[in-house]
């Protein structure tokens, strides 16, 4: 898509794919979302290897992808010594043509006979094996040919075009190491709010409405994200129907949208309509006959177990309207090389995402006329409970129960749990009141599994007018299972029903429900209670909830009285240790992103006043270190706001003593970083901690050392007028110490400045004697000096000078001088 900055990620052609941020890719450089998918990479990770295939589904942006590169690409191979060349190969018709241009040009042969590096792009090679169909054959012959330890060969294609035998041919000639075949990765969450800024929406809003709409799927992917973009323009939300959602998402996937290619005629046989349906084709069998991928090589015996060939979905006809198209082996290729599928390997495709295989079998089924007998034939199966769907056809399942009725109350009665996937929202008040009221029976009857942490988001879809007295009705009942009035409770959070608030209250606060429901009902009040329902949550928080042996309901009660019903002062007085330390829940979840985001600017003196009384206690691990990072980070920002100033460098001085840092890598990196940008603010801090000291000693190894040293060169002025103006003895001599090891010597200012101090500063004038007085050799004094310069300078050496670098640097004036020798011209050379 043009006009979009977007940093693509790549994927090795047999990877796996995590989509684990609500369906988006975990951002691969993120700090922890990295790990998601640790093979997923930039392509600045991969630019090493000598032979490069870059692939991808039509309309996911392979091309602006390499174009959006182009310009660091080849600042780096120039910067290298290398050169760049870069060719599209759909403007090629001829074999000719393309060997003169690009094996023949000027800077390929200036590359076979140099001795430089040659970074060749190649782009479109599946539009240019439309017209050269030996093309494959012809690259490797001539780069056989060519010195291709010097070649880096990077060749974009999409995913159901790339020839085997040219891969094959590659890893021949060059082996398997030199050789590399990557998918272009799907967009980031980021990626997708940037887009609909970019195209003049609201990006939180555009986000909210895909996932409500389910469309992830849909906007993870260049080509359909445009769709939807242009859909939320023109109505401002997307349609509630998510079938038709996905039936025009689909269908774009289905169109040849590549200009070349429609300018060229070089569109296929199939109109988009007759592609939709011989992809519904396809996606029945892989989904009936659970066939995880779809083999596109010869059909030699080599198929692996689990795929089908080309040729066995090859049969038939499908329904377009009213009227069929032919399920031939070339209307399955041309399918196969739609947007709808992505590689699992080599000659193996499969679907691009299990939403859009599950929809088209879904669909496929009912333009077929299956009647609703055959439909439970294929659908259920007998078990020890009766009839249920098959598990490996509930995504399928999920969207029929949405487009046939029938189908709806016939799994209603058997696994309502699937239908929480349908498309809920456009069934009418009295299906959803159907669905909720079967659901939560057959939870209470153990008949259906608890569907997952998932189902928040399928819950938020149950709305409708009766639902509070619905779930009122399992939230009282103590005769029903905890996990039906737990997941009633959830219901009710998801679906923000206020009525319930108070209900939901009560429970929470009653000591004789069991804790598992007590947990969900004050989770639900502080996401969506009012302000004075919350309130009413304080016990919770001040640890007055009864059997409580991991702090979730104490979280709970937090999260939902600060900072409105609890003033900073006993905030504070009532936070505790995690009771378990490993476990990730309400509290330690709500001492992470609950707290300080909330604290007002009274409320961080009372903060950074117990950072430092945890410090004193030792108690700053855990959950509280990184929350006192969180709190000291916080408080560096307002550190001239009143009350703030003095219990950091209380907190400060307390952490250097015991940790050596003021705070964990994160802060100290942060705090050094700013405290270089604000030198003001850095000196009021330091003036702070400086009467905190009554060892000297460890004045200077808290503030010269460790890994927030705040004492810098270019102190000194500073720090004499604050030696001057104190009139404390022992300040005076932590200033003198601290000037004695910053001091630079070469700074004939600095050094002029001290030497007249010392007249009248007699701690100055003690820390420098050695360098003001005689000192007679082998007294203690000298032994002292010698110990302290080496100290001095070991601190020094680890610090830097700090100086600015030469310009220009030595190694270009060696060599301007050397050639001035060279040309005979000494007079240059001496200079």
């Amino acid at each position: 898509m043009r006009g979009f900055t977007w940093k693509r990620f790549w994927i090795p052609r047999e990877g796996m794919l995590n989509l684990g941020d609500g369906g988006y890719l975990p951002d691969p450089e993120g700090e922890w979302t990295r790990h998601y998918n640790p093979d997923v990479v930039p392509f600045e990770s991969i630019e090493a290897l000598p032979f490069l295939g870059l692939l991808g589904e039509p309309g996911m942006g392979k091309t602006y992808a390499l174009q959006s590169l182009r310009k660091s690409i080849e600042a780096k191979v120039s910067d290298e010594g290398g050169r760049s060349l870069w060719s599209d190969l759909r403007e090629y018709g001829d074999e000719g043509r393309l060997v003169e241009d690009i094996f023949e040009c000027d800077s390929f042969k200036e590359w076979a006979d140099g001795d430089h590096v040659l970074h060749l792009f190649l782009d479109s090679l599946d539009e240019c094996r439309m017209r050269i169909g030996n093309l494959a054959a012809v690259l490797l012959s001539k780069l056989r040919a060519a010195p291709c330890d010097r070649l880096r060969l990077r060749i974009a294609c999409r995913t159901a075009d790339w020839p085997e035998s040219l891969e094959r041919g590659l890893r021949e000639s060059w082996g398997s190491n030199s050789v590399g075949v990557w998918e272009l990765a799907p967009l980031r969450r980021s990626d997708v709010s940037q887009a609909a800024a970019s195209s003049g929406l609201n990006s939180d809003a555009f986000l909210e409405a895909v996932g409500r709409a389910e469309a992830v799927p849909l906007a993870i992917k260049p080509i359909t994200l445009q769709f939807l973009i242009s859909t939320f323009g023109k109505l401002g939300t997307l349609p509630s129907n998510q079938a038709t959602l996905y039936l025009e998402g689909c269908r774009h996937l289905c169109e040849e949208k590549n200009e070349s290619r429609r300018e060229s005629g070089l569109v296929g046989a199939l109109q988009a309509s007759d592609r939709l349906a011989v992809a519904g084709h396809i996606a029945a069998v892989t989904a009936f006959a659970n066939r995880a991928a779809v083999w596109v090589g010869g059909d030699s015996g080599a198929i692996p177990d689990g795929d089908v060939s080309v040729g066995s979905l090859a049969d038939g006809s499908a329904c377009v309207g009213d009227s069929k198209v032919r399920v031939t082996e070339e209307a399955v290729r041309e399918v196969l090389g739609t947007g709808l599928f992505s590689s699992r390997g080599p000659n193996r495709l499969g679907w691009a995402h299990r939403t859009y295989s599950e929809f088209l079998a879904a669909r496929h089924v009912l333009q077929q006329g299956m009647t609703l007998p055959q439909i439970e034939n294929l659908f259920l199966q007998s078990d020890a409970q009766g009839k249920k769907l098959i598990p490996q056809l509930h995504g399928v399942a999920a969207w029929l129960g949405g487009m046939h009725r029938g189908f709806f109350n016939r799994v209603l009665d058997t696994d309502p749990d699937v239908l929480l996937r349908a498309d809920v929202l456009s069934l009418d008040d009295s299906d959803r009141a159907s669905l909720v009221e079967s659901f939560l029976r057959m939870l209470d009857e153990q008949k259906v599994q608890f569907p997952g942490f998932e189902s928040h988001q399928l819950y938020g879809k149950l709305v409708h007018p009766g639902l509070a007295s619905q779930l009122r009705a399992f939230i009282f009942d103590k005769d029903r299972s905890v996990l039906a009035r737990r997941e009633a409770i959830d219901i009710a959070a998801s679906c923000r029903a206020k009525e319930l608030q108070e209900d939901l209250t009560a429970v929470a606060l009653d000591n004789a429900q069991p804790t598992q429901v007590r947990i969900p009902a004050a989770w639900a009040v502080a996401r969506f209670g009012d302000s004075e329902v919350r309130g009413k949550l304080r016990p919770l928080a001040r640890g007055e909830a009864g059997d409580d042996p991991e702090d979730e309901l104490k979280g709970c009660g937090l999260r939902a009285a600060w900072p409105e019903h609890l003033e900073a002062p006993e905030f504070f007085a009532i936070l505790t240790l995690p009771k378990r330390e490993n476990l990730f829940g309400a509290y330690k979840s709500f001492l992470r992103d609950g707290l300080v985001p909330y604290l007002s600017r009274d409320g961080l003196s009372e903060a950074v006043k117990w950072v430092a009384e945890q410090a004193k206690l030792g108690a700053l691990h855990g959950a509280f270190e990184d929350l006192a990072d969180d709190i000291l980070l916080r408080a560096w920002d307002d550190l001239e706001f009143h009350g703030v100033l003095e219990p950091f460098a209380k907190a400060a001085a307390m952490r250097l003593d015991i940790w050596y840092t003021i705070g964990g890598e994160k802060l100290a990196k942060r705090i050094t970083d700013k405290s270089a940008q604000d030198t003001s603010k850095r000196r009021r801090l330091i003036e702070q901690m400086v009467p905190l000291y009554t060892d000297v000693g460890k004045a200077v190894t808290s503030l010269c050392h460790y890994r927030t040293p705040l004492v810098r060169r270019g102190d000194v002025a500073w720090m004499l007028g604050r030696l001057q103006a104190t009139k404390v003895e022992q300040e005076k001599r932590v200033w003198s110490r601290l000037i004695l090891y910053v001091l630079d010597e070469s700074n004939l200012e600095e050094v002029d400045g001290v030497v007249k101090a010392c007249g009248h500063e007699k701690a100055l004038s003690e820390e420098f004697s050695g360098l003001m007085w005689p000192v007679e050799l082998g007294t203690t004094q000298a032994d002292e000096l010698r110990k302290r310069w080496v100290e001095i300078r070991r601190w020094d050496n680890g610090r830097g000078r700090e100086r600015p670098l030469l310009s220009p640097p030595p190694q270009q004036r060696i060599t301007k001088l050397l050639d001035a020798f060279e040309a005979g011209d000494p007079s240059k050379a001496s200079k």
